[in-house]
């Protein structure tokens, strides 16, 4: 049996966020749906209360980001006028106006502390020196980049020193999915124990789970790669992910989940899937339950114009482009491929060397489909195993695989 925790009867946990770590993707939403998910499922976490931090900073340029996305529609709103020959009145001053009400509004619905870095508390001969050697945060390369998470970092910095040191009654997490952002924050750390330094939501959510469970976190950190062994080892059909058809559940579940896509983009093209560490979800007798992260990298893409189809021609190639004359165009119509061909159904030209004649049914790709961008899926596996007085683990179950979220980048 896991030993139980020794400790106060209430632990405050503080949540420092990163700009990328709220990333939306969106001109309407603050938060990620998984980090608004999160606050609200924790809100009344029984002997642990959680304190969720911005940065001044990351509040500001989480609002650029957003008015970004807001003059994007712009032109369209534009066009919408001239359609209706009505004037909508919206302009970027009023947009600007909107966004920043509804950051406010986010910011004060979900209790979010906005704390502000004090510049005289600040070395800046140092953060000077790291800008110009190009120590973390700032980034390597011919010009200086990461100022902005310099701000960020000393913002967090001042949280520390402000903060109580016993791990027993109080922790801290900042949660960056940028190493180097991490790195300059451990640098800077010293002998500091109850700091962690996490590089995602999801791991933010295993820290929550563990804190808030009567389990020992020593327990649950020294059974977690066995656990994680169970689950998932590459080519090995006797764990549970090969056992339990865990890929083809990813698949079918992220099919059927409604994904928003980017503005310009028809369809979605899954490029590969990432999995990530068993994170600690809950403890009930000898069971213990897991969740795994799963994330797929998905390529938004804009369809290709209809092929058009000939009734004769034949087609010319060139290095950099294909060219062919136009007898009679049929009836417009896509191949089972997807992409864009050229049916030539008879030839009456004689070709020269560099030209192709082809004979009925022929077909040529002319078109390919546009890329708009690139984005990130993420689905969750929750699992569970048992663990025997004498800590052997057995018993692994898929409970259910679940889809989260989609963010475009």
């Amino acid at each position: 049996m896991p030993p139980k925790r020794a400790r106060p009867p209430h632990l405050e946990l503080e949540v420092v966020f990163d700009t990328n770590a709220l990333y939306t993707g969106s001109a309407s939403h603050f938060l990620r749906k998984e980090v608004s998910d999160l606050i609200d499922q924790n809100s009344n976490v029984p002997d642990l209360t959680i304190h969720w931090i911005v940065p001044e900073v990351v509040r500001h340029e989480r609002q650029f980001q957003m008015l970004e996305k807001a003059y994007e529609m712009l032109p369209t709103i534009q066009r919408l006028e001239r359609l209706l020959g009505h004037n909508l009145n919206i302009t970027k001053e009023i947009l600007d106006a909107r966004v920043k009400e509804v950051v406010d509004h986010q910011v004060q619905q979900y209790g979010i502390n906005v704390r502000t870095l004090d510049p005289t508390g600040v070395d800046w001969p140092r953060v000077i020196l790291d800008a110009t050697y190009r120590k973390p945060p700032f980034q390597s390369g011919e010009k200086e980049k990461g100022f902005r998470d310099a701000l960020i970092l000393e913002t967090f910095m001042q949280i520390v020193v402000t903060s109580p040191t016993s791990r027993s009654s109080a922790r801290l997490a900042f949660v960056a999915n940028d190493q180097r952002l991490r790195d300059a924050a451990q640098s800077r750390l010293g002998t500091a124990t109850n700091v962690h330094l996490l590089e995602s939501i999801d791991a933010l959510k295993g820290l929550i789970n563990t804190l808030g469970s009567a389990v020992d976190e020593e327990f649950i950190e020294a059974i977690k790669q066995r656990a994680a062994d169970v689950f998932f080892k590459s080519g090995d059909a006797s764990t549970l992910y090969y056992k339990a058809s865990v890929r083809v559940e990813l698949e079918e579940k992220l099919k059927n989940a409604t994904v928003s896509l980017p503005p310009g983009a028809d369809k979605y093209t899954v490029e590969g899937w990432t999995i990530g560490s068993p994170r600690f979800a809950k403890k009930q007798g000898q069971r213990i339950y897991w969740t795994t992260r799963f994330e797929a990298r998905l390529k938004a893409l804009k369809l290709s114009p209809q092929p058009e189809w000939l009734t004769g021609g034949y087609i010319t190639l060139d290095q950099d482009a294909v060219a062919f004359p136009i007898v009679h165009v049929a009836s417009p119509s896509r191949q089972p491929s997807g992409r864009a061909a050229v049916n030539v159904l008879s030839t009456s030209w004689k070709p020269s060397e560099q030209s192709i004649q082809f004979s009925s049914p022929s077909f040529v790709s002319v078109a390919e489909d546009q890329l708009v961008g690139y984005g990130t899926a993420s689905l969750d596996a929750s699992w569970s195993l048992s663990v025997t007085t004498s800590g052997v683990l057995t018993k692994a179950h898929l409970e259910s695989v679940d889809y989260v979220e989609v963010v475009w980048a």
